[in-house]
């Protein structure tokens, strides 16, 4: 299994991953994915795929600041033999450049009542915070 930056012919099997609901929680829109906008994430280091035999089968973004270091759209589809291999690959991964960036801790949200999701967090070493409930905004006229 490799773990490496994101390149533009990972596309397709990114896009299907955001799109499948089971793959960690993963989520599609396509005016936020578009192919330029995810190679403009990538280009910065902040999107990485796992891929078993060329075949995207994970991947995470990551959200950068000087106070914490989140993994979004970390999207594993579980029914793959080598979801938890994958998931566990990337993590590391994820360790790695959060230590290489001088973070000690990981932050991923989920949805608080998916128990899947809340225990696949839990069997990679997540401890769980307060119930926390998001909002977003649109910002577009």
């Amino acid at each position: 299994m490799d773990v490496a930056v994101y390149s533009g012919g990972d596309y397709d099997g990114v896009v299907a991953l955001y799109k499948n609901k089971a793959a960690y929680g993963g989520n599609f829109d396509p005016h936020r994915d578009t192919p330029e906008r995810l190679m403009a994430t990538s280009d910065d280091g902040n999107l990485y795929v796992a891929r078993e035999s060329g075949v995207v089968i994970g991947t995470f973004m990551i959200l950068d600041n000087p106070h914490s270091f989140w993994l979004l759209r970390f999207a594993v589809d579980p029914v793959l033999p080598a979801a938890q291999g994958a998931a566990a690959a990337l993590l590391a991964r994820a360790q790695q450049i959060a230590a290489e960036r001088g973070h000690d801790s990981i932050i991923v949200y989920t949805d608080s009542e998916d128990e899947t999701l809340n225990s696949r967090y839990a069997d990679l070493g997540f401890h769980k915070a307060a119930n926390y409930r998001c909002y977003w905004k649109e910002t577009k006229a």
